[in-house]
Order: structure tokens, then sequence, then C-alpha cells
């Protein structure tokens, strides 16, 4: 009853259908005391038994696969949903953007209200009042700073990031966003000179997951191969921006928006989009893919497997 109590909203009443998943949720992680991290998506969580300490994972999409919203989605399971303090270091997108990202998400608002597009009625800041609450007190932190370091001092900055929020907030989740924007100049850089400083960032990645015992989440780019830009991305992909990732990461996890590229014709523009995900590397556990589903009013990604939170 203990753990039913814990997992149940904290505000009530709650629907009894929902009790129970959540105490069969907790019942089944019970079950399996290897269980790391939940990412909060089901249908993943059963292929990794969640994320574990000393891990590196690399989460790769081409450009407008939603890695950004994939991955801050599975920053905000942890730490409101599970408890887990957890940090989002961003050098791509600023806080206040990755802020208004998990407003919408919570609350349903349309982003053109909150940025002012459309008015805002009274309704609509009471919506965001109640549907933040469970976020504002989560033990997320999200870090853009990186963004004015000086490109030669940004692993270690990176480095002196990691250990305060280890030590001083207790994380334990750590996403990065991007591995191409660790590596100084990538964008000019010839392949060999890429493949160099992917090797060697990886590879302090993997060192620093292991060295604090946290979980790392690197998200990159992979190839647009001409004569297969329209399949799902494969392993060989990250060949160009991400190379030596199956040598250091123990997790691979590849997307795919089929009607980005034209390919879904079952697909009418009706509700939520298609989004394939593919665990394409798992040093522990079974590969398989993930079908899930982008909610674009919400700006978020969805698991059709997790009937107890509508979230996520």
């Amino acid at each position: 009853m203990k753990n039913l109590i814990n997992n149940c909203p904290s505000d009530y009443p709650v629907s009894i259908g929902d009790a129970i998943n959540r105490s069969l949720d907790q019942a089944e992680r019970d079950q399996r005391p290897d269980f790391g991290i939940p990412s909060g998506f089901p249908s993943l969580d059963k292929l990794t038994n969640g994320w574990k300490p000393g891990e590196l994972v690399v989460i790769g999409g081409r450009p407008c696969s939603c890695r950004t919203a994939l991955a801050l989605g599975m920053a905000r399971n942890a730490a409101v949903e599970f408890g887990i303090p957890t940090a989002y270091l961003s050098h791509e997108t600023p806080v206040l953007e990755l802020t208004d990202r998990l407003i919408v998400s919570e609350s349903g608002i349309p982003m053109e209200k909150l940025r002012g597009k459309s008015t805002m009625e009274d309704d609509d800041w009471q919506q965001i009042e109640m549907a933040l609450k469970k976020l504002s007190r989560a033990p997320l932190y999200l870090d853009d700073s990186t963004r004015a370091i000086q490109e030669e001092y940004l692993m270690h900055e990176l480095q002196k990031r990691l250990e305060y929020l280890v030590k001083e907030k207790g994380v334990k989740l750590v996403f990065i966003d991007s591995l191409q924007e660790t590596i100084p100049g990538w964008a000019g850089y010839e392949s060999e000179q890429i493949a160099h400083h992917c090797r060697k960032n990886l590879h302090y990645f993997k060192l620093q997951a292991e060295s604090f015992g946290v979980t790392i989440v690197v998200l990159t780019l992979v190839d647009r191969i001409k004569r297969r830009k329209f399949a799902a991305p494969i392993l060989r992909d990250l060949d160009g921006y991400c190379p030596y990732a199956e040598d250091y990461a123990d997790r691979i996890l590849l997307l795919h928006r089929p009607i980005f590229w034209g390919i879904d014709p079952d697909y009418d523009g009706d509700g939520d989009e298609p989004l394939e995900a593919v665990l394409a590397l798992n040093r522990k556990g079974r590969t398989g893919r993930l079908d899930l589903l982008l909610n674009w009013e919400r700006i978020c990604v969805t698991d059709p497997m997790d009937s107890g939170n509508t979230w996520t």
C-alpha cells in the first residue's frame, strides 16, 4: 500500500484504474531488483530494464527526427515520475526554449499562446498552474551555460558541470545535447578530424559515466545516405557524424520519421504522427523496434503502450 500511495498523483482523487496501473508497475519493478532508471517509455524499458550506472547511451537521428523531444521527455519522466535527479545539458537549445516545451507538454496550452502570439485567458493560466505542480518540484536541472564557453575549454567545463551536478545535486542521469556541439569547429572538419574528436569525446563520456556512477545519454546526428535517405537509419549511418559509437556506447537508439520523408501511406495527417525507434545496440539485453508517436500539440513523444501516463 505504501508504494501505491507514494506513486499516486499529488492531486487527489485518483481513478482506481490509474492507481492499479501504478501499483502493478511498482510491483513489476520490485520483482526485478536490477531494474535501473526508467525512461518512462514502457516499450523501451522492457528491452533495457532501465538505464544503469556507468552506462553511455547514444540517441541518433537525422535532422528533424525529434531527438530533443524524446530525450527531454525521458529527462522529465525520470525526474517527475520517479524522483531521480536528472540534468539536461544543452549546447544547442536555450533553457527558456526547453522550459517552454516542458510547460506546453505538461499543460497542453499551445506554444502560440505561451509566446504571446494569441491571448492567454484566465482559464489558461489556471490550467498551467495546476499542470506544473509536479514539474516545478521535480529534481530536473537544465543547463545551457556551455553555449557561452569558448570551444577549446568546452570539455573541461563539461567535466566541472558534471562533477558539480553529481556531488552537489545528486544527479544520476545526464543528457548531453549534442555530441557534434562538443566538437570545436566540427562543421568545417574533414571526416578524419570528426572521427578523431568523436572517439575522444565518446571515450571521455564513457569514463565520466563510470567514474561518477551515472548514466550519460548523448544525442547525435546520423548520416543522410542518398541511396537510403528514405529508410530508417542503421548503425553504419552513425559513421559520418558519430564514428566509434559502437565501441563506447552500451546502448544505441536510432529514430526515424516516416512522415517527414513522405513514406507512410497509412497516415492521413489526423492525430499523432508515427515515430519509429530502433534499439540497435544493447549490450545487456535484446534489441528491437519501438512504435512511438509524436504529439505536435504538446511537442512531445508518447508511447502507445503507456496507459497510465498521458504525457509519455
